[in-house]
């Protein structure tokens, strides 16, 4: 099917649980129509996030793709870097361990907005305030999170141009302009960017929008071509 607009992706977990999915017994019912509620907590939630961000299409890996069709698996798969290259922006399930988990996980609100100070009274030196910021900070919530197990993951972080992270704490922000969070919406601080997993796409691919040119099989929705890998 030829899209007519933009679409976002998904980055989820299966977690081994039974998820809703594509099969050549459910396809011709799946064209009629899905109902929202018998879908994972994480497919509802990527569904109300890709509305309010105005999109109108969603690509979820095990909708999209006939499970137990080897013929279909092989065919998709040669197309992944399209569909995540040429999405608007993936969601990114950071901090669920499966599908059923949804997006918004439980957390303190409080620990998001502030972020530990001290004041030195120092002797014969220069007194101020000072942010104390762990080093970790995203290495630990971000690169290392349940999500980033997961060996598919890695060509859906770094050929999406942009990713939105839910982790279990806050949502991460990650595109080829900047690295936000919740925490810190204005932008990480440099202290936190001697972390190189944090540079994660800073590998030259070269444009995604002369790639898809040259080398896409398929029909893809246009790309802005300002956002170079």
């Amino acid at each position: 099917m030829r899209l007519d607009g933009p679409y976002v992706s998904l980055s989820h977990r299966w977690g081994g649980t039974s998820i809703t999915m594509t099969t050549q017994d459910t396809l011709a019912m799946f064209m009629d129509g899905v109902e929202v509620s018998s879908l994972t907590q994480t497919f509802q939630d990527a569904i109300i996030i890709a509305k309010k961000l105005g999109i109108q299409y969603l690509w979820i890996d095990s909708l999209c793709i006939i499970q137990g069709d080897s013929k279909d698996w092989q065919h998709e798969a040669a197309l992944m870097n399209h569909v995540y290259m040429n999405a608007v922006c993936n969601l990114s399930a950071l901090g669920a361990e499966s599908s059923h988990e949804g997006l918004s996980l439980p957390r303190n609100a409080e620990l998001i907005r502030h972020q530990p100070v001290v004041q030195v009274a120092w002797k014969d030196y220069l007194n101020e305030t000072y942010a104390i910021i762990d080093e970790d900070f995203w290495s630990d919530r971000v690169h290392n999170a349940p999500l980033n197990h997961r060996g598919w993951v890695f060509q859906e972080r770094l050929l999406a141009p942009r990713v939105l992270h839910f982790g279990s704490e806050q949502v991460f922000w990650k595109c080829h302009e900047m690295d936000a969070c919740e925490t810190y919406p204005h932008g990480l601080p440099k202290a936190l960017k001697k972390d190189h997993s944090i540079h994660f796409k800073a590998l030259d691919l070269g444009s995604p929008a002369t790639y898809q040119r040259e080398h896409s099989p398929v029909d893809q929705v246009s790309i802005h071509d300002e956002y170079d890998i």
